[in-house]
């Protein structure tokens, strides 16, 4: 039997639910809903309230009449953030929660003493909401922009987070500081993952998706091409691995037109030869029940549960058993499913929607089966990987039992000295890769100094409130140091754990056999430098300045000092989707094909090394090191031979027939393709003095040239003025009416469409200044409106003038502002004979005054310069 429940109590506020969790005892769990997280009593989900009427229809229908009277379910509501909450997750030993936050934030609340629930009496709705003390612990600001997601390490000690500034931060809880952040990605980082092992952490763009060794912080795999054909249009995405971390599974795949939730192997070196398909939009949510279920046919094989929510409102229910999906549930929610968790017990599965809603399911064991006892489980884990103890992580092949004991003995050794410091034989490895691809790995052993490690500074960690291996089984794994030459005898034990065999695991995943396509290969990451894969319009990463890796092709702007190159540049394949139905792909090689309607339109060879792209259905640019530009038009051919730069490109946009490039010497650049003509060629430093600081270019659909930087900042080049003016900077968002007509450019939609198809218009350039708030250069609500009208003007946008011009004349009238409200009618009216500049924006300037004047007819104040300007206009009308 499958019962579900939507319960309505669980919405507090007007809003979407963007994440929901369990909590490890299974007597609450959390919402999440705008500025708030709620917990709730999970009591009244498992004993709803009895029918108080039965109907009977049939020998198969009955109609059940429950009780409608509301009840009170919340523990206890925290309101920390001052931006909506993306996500939220209860800490494996209950103890903690995590939430982060569109405030460029990340907070740690903690409870000394859960209460039993079952036998509690809840507040009445409106009195004394926190029956449950959870408290304020730890507020991080790391990131510089939106935090979408957090994962809690197995044991709880090291909290990661994902943001949109495209790096992923690791923390130590108990040290309550950042110990790493992770930069790898060229895109936002939309999900993050712990590993059960504690071995692995895995994080996720758009387009690519990376697993982290938790014990150097290096790239371990590198997954892309099976997120090729992604579409990219959603804020986060909520991927889980399963109970024994042999599969990791996340959404964001489309396979044969229809969009699937694709699983990694882990002992077939995280290669995807398996997805769960068939949903009719992007799959957001999928989640591994965490429990274990046993297989009557093969009970050496256990059988896991999977829960995949999509924007397509419906919840799908797999088997790994099973090539189709257990159950589907259509329709359950108004919209999108953005979150699911699955209860410790195995039974219970709750999910939350972009429409405020929360779902609720139940199975029994004649549905799922009877879960793997504990007991029995860690006896299965233990076979599978070896003995899991306090001081080593879960070893990835059975072959590395032996290994495992030889550690164990020198943790024996090591212990019986008392001294904080002392003398211990630690092993390492040298490997090499062969021509065959395969990985030798070749021990060595050294001397180093073991740090005897210190008490933790805030809480018991260790303790857990799940019995369930799933959420205890892990190790601890302490904080990784900066000098390689220290470890300890648990970065020995990872050292032998990664001793991997050459033939890998046996699959304890799947009773059928695997398809034999295979998807897509990741392939094991053997340098330490971050690699780039281009998709669409960055193909550059930030790093470290390295003498051995920058170009070389730097020149300085004229009029400015030298500047320090800050990218690295990776020749990589480039993917565009032009369209729905036109692609355009270039290998490493330089070899280009453009296809329409799935066949080959043209083809074409340039040299360089490819490193970005940008296309629109007139032209296509490919950007090749060192500093040449190949242009093509949609026919294939080349308007003209390839262009030289001063620099390599490290930014590109397209719009229409116009291409503009920002060169790593800040040179900013625009020719209008079509037409074969420079449109802009002048120097961007006196914006800033190192590319690192720009984040993004783009083109107006008014033809206008825009630099945005990492603070928020952004510059239009002011044709007429022959500089760059600013239309959007950090302390435009304190003005009210900047704040309240936010609403009109959805930052999380602005965010996720960061690529040429963004349209750079001022309400998208002040809602991306908006993420760098400056509190303390505020300015009045007049004169921000008259910099909008200004801005608006210089970027050619007349929808966005329009809306500053009428605010504009509603607060000049409420003010009582005669003498400026005179001369702003006096410069829109124009003389009454004679040549004058009579447009604004396109706009004819006596139109503009007509629409004002409608806004300023309202206040008593004004009738008599409302009815002046009326007559003008109409008296010039007849003229």
């Amino acid at each position: 039997m499958i019962k579900i429940e939507k319960p309505l109590w669980c919405s507090k506020e007007k809003g979407p639910i963007y994440s929901i969790d369990i909590h490890p005892d299974d007597s609450r769990f959390a919402t999440c809903q705008d500025k708030k997280i709620f917990i709730w009593r999970t009591q009244r989900l498992k004993s709803p309230p009895q029918p108080t009427s039965k109907t009977k229809i049939d020998d198969k229908v009955e109609i059940h009449l429950l009780s409608t009277k509301s009840k009170n379910e919340l523990v206890c509501e925290l309101d920390y953030h001052q931006n909506p909450i993306n996500c939220i997750k209860f800490s494996p030993n209950g103890k903690m929660l995590a939430a982060c936050s569109d405030d460029f934030t990340v907070s740690i609340y903690y409870c000394d003493e859960l209460m039993d629930l079952s036998n509690t009496t809840l507040a009445v709705e409106g009195f004394n909401k926190n029956i449950e003390d959870w408290k304020f612990y730890k507020l991080f600001r790391k990131h510089n922009k939106d935090v979408l997601g957090v994962s809690w390490s197995p044991d709880s000690k090291l909290l990661a987070s994902c943001s949109v500034d495209n790096t992923t931060i690791v923390y130590d809880v108990a040290k309550q500081d950042a110990i790493q952040t992770l930069k790898g990605h060229d895109d936002i980082v939309k999900a993050v993952s712990f590993d059960p092992l504690n071995k692995y952490l895995a994080t996720q763009s758009d387009k690519m998706l990376i697993l982290w060794s938790t014990s150097t912080w290096e790239q371990k795999y590198v997954i892309t091409e099976i997120f090729e054909k992604s579409l990219g249009n959603t804020i986060f995405f909520r991927p889980s691995w399963s109970p024994d971390g042999s599969i990791f599974i996340t959404g964001n795949g489309l396979k044969k037109k229809q969009h699937s939730a694709p699983l990694f192997l882990r002992n077939q070196n995280f290669t995807s030869e398996r997805d769960y398909s068939g949903h009719k939009d992007v799959v957001i949510a999928a989640s591994f029940n965490p429990v274990a279920f046993e297989n009557e046919k093969n009970p050496s094989i256990p059988v896991f549960y999977t829960a995949i929510g999509s924007l397509d409102c419906s919840l799908s229910i797999w088997s790994s058993l099973l090539s189709t999906p257990l159950l589907v549930v259509r329709d359950l929610f108004d919209n999108g499913i953005l979150g699911v968790s699955w209860s410790s017990s195995g039974y219970d599965l709750i999910c939350c929607s972009n429409d405020g809603t929360v779902a609720y399911i139940h199975f029994d064991k004649t549905t799922l089966g009877e879960c793997i006892p504990a007991p029995k489980w860690r006896d299965m884990v233990r076979e599978q990987y070896g003995e899991v103890g306090t001081t080593s992580s879960l070893l990835e092949a059975p072959s590395q039992m032996n290994n495992s004991r030889q550690l164990s003995s020198i943790t024996q050794k090591s212990n019986a000295s008392s001294s904080k410091t002392q003398q211990v034989i630690v092993t390492q490895q040298k490997e090499t890769i062969t021509k065959d691809g395969r990985r030798r790995i070749q021990p060595k052993s050294i001397v180093t100094k073991r740090v005897a490690p210190t008490e933790s500074l805030f809480l018991d960690l260790n303790e857990d409130y799940s019995s369930h291996p799933s959420s205890s089984s892990s190790s601890s794994n302490p904080t990784p140091t900066q000098q390689p030459q220290q470890t300890s005898t648990q970065d020995a034990a990872r050292t032998i754990m990664e001793q991997r065999s050459e033939g890998g695991i046996t699959s304890t995943s799947f009773d059928s056999s695997p398809p034999t396509t295979t998807l897509a290969t990741a392939k094991p990451v053997t340098s330490a430098a971050p690699a780039v894969t281009v998709t669409r319009r960055v193909g550059v990463t930030t790093v470290e300045q390295s003498k051995s890796n920058i170009s070389k092709s730097t020149l300085p702007a004229p009029g400015m000092e030298p500047i320090q190159p800050a990218f690295v540049f990776e020749v990589k394949p480039i993917h565009l989707q032009v369209n729905a139905n036109e692609e355009f792909k270039c290998s490493e090689q330089g070899d280009c094909e453009y296809v329409l309607n799935d066949k080959k339109h043209w083809s074409a060879t340039v040299w360089g090394g490819p490193v970005m792209a940008a296309a629109t259905n007139l032209f296509t640019a490919v950007c090749c090191v060192p500093n040449i530009v190949h242009t093509f038009l949609r026919s294939g051919r080349r308007p003209f031979p390839p262009i030289m730069l001063e620099a390599t490109a490290a930014h590109i946009a397209c719009e229409k027939q116009n291409l503009l490039i920002l060169t790593q010497n800040l040179r900013l650049l625009m020719w209008n393709i079509t037409q074969g003509t420079s449109l802009l060629n002048v120097s961007a430093s006196p914006l800033t003095n190192n590319i690192s600081n720009v984040d993004d270019v783009g083109i107006t659909r008014n033809g206008r040239a825009v630099i945005t930087l990492n603070n928020g900042e952004s510059y239009a080049w002011h044709q007429t003025l022959s500089c760059f003016v600013c239309v959007a900077d950090a302390h435009a968002s304190t003005s009210p009416f900047i704040t309240s007509a936010m609403h009109l450019y959805d930052r999380r939609q602005m965010d996720n469409n960061q690529d040429s198809d963004v349209e750079f218009d001022l309400g998208y350039l002040r809602a991306k200044s908006s993420k760098n708030i400056d509190t303390h250069r505020g300015t009045g609500i007049i004169e921000e409106l008259e910099i909008g009208m200004a801005a608006a003007d210089a970027l050619g946008d007349d929808k966005e003038y329009m809306r500053f011009a009428k605010a504009y004349a509603r607060q000049l009238s409420q003010s009582n502002n005669e003498v400026r409200l005179r001369e702003w009618c006096d410069w829109l009216v124009g003389p009454l004979h004679g040549t004058w500049d009579s447009k604004v924006v396109g706009l004819d300037k006596n139109d503009v005054l007509r629409q004002v004047l409608g806004v300023m007819e309202g206040n008593s104040s004004t009738q008599r310069i409302v009815q002046e300007f009326r007559d003008v206009l109409e008296f010039k009308k007849k003229d």
